[in-house]
């Protein structure tokens, strides 16, 4: 089992806390939407290549409850599925060694730049991230596929990491690259 932690993300990046903090309301919002505060319950799956490794890993995610001017605040279910899913993914990163740096220009093929914990700042990792709020007919395991593609494009040729968070059933997908 693994834990996030998605109340507080200053810790794991070194964004601005405003940006943080927006990630992590609209991490509260959607999970407000389909499970009770304080917890969220839910699975990590990795894929290497063409299938997942193992079985999935139990996730708990920890979130306060949104006041009502959060939930005022991120009414736009797109934009609160985005950068809701900024915060799982930065958590996870979290868990995986990483430190976020920051958000990443338009055309680099990814969303945010990483390094591990203790390496130097020069030595990024791409995070390409995607969100969907409810289980439909779009496949978590497609949406993954096309982060890591797009991940592994743009005019940033790094090796990186795609995360793909649904929120209804809390179901978290990676894949990384070299």
């Amino acid at each position: 089992m693994i834990m996030l932690d998605l109340r507080d993300l200053s810790a794991f990046s070194s964004a601005t806390r405003a940006l943080l903090t927006t990630c992590s309301e609209a991490a509260s919002v959607m999970l407000w939407k389909f499970h009770t505060p304080p917890a969220g319950h839910g699975s990590w799956q990795v894929r290497e290549g063409l299938a997942f490794l193992e079985d999935p890993i139990k996730v708990v995610a920890l979130w306060d409850a949104p006041a009502t001017d959060v939930l005022q605040s991120h009414g736009n279910e797109k934009d609160a599925t985005e950068y809701g899913a900024y915060a799982v993914a930065i958590a996870l990163a979290d868990h995986l060694g990483f430190k976020v740096l920051g958000r990443t220009h338009q055309g680099s093929g990814t969303d945010w730049l990483m390094i591990r914990k203790g390496e130097p700042a020069n030595d990024y990792y791409k995070l390409e991230v995607s969100g969907i709020s409810r289980i439909n007919t779009q496949k978590p395991e497609a949406r993954l596929a096309e982060k890591t593609t797009q991940g592994r494009g743009g005019d940033w040729k790094r090796p990186g990491l795609a995360v793909v968070a649904r929120f209804e059933d809390l179901r978290v997908l990676s894949e990384g690259w070299a």
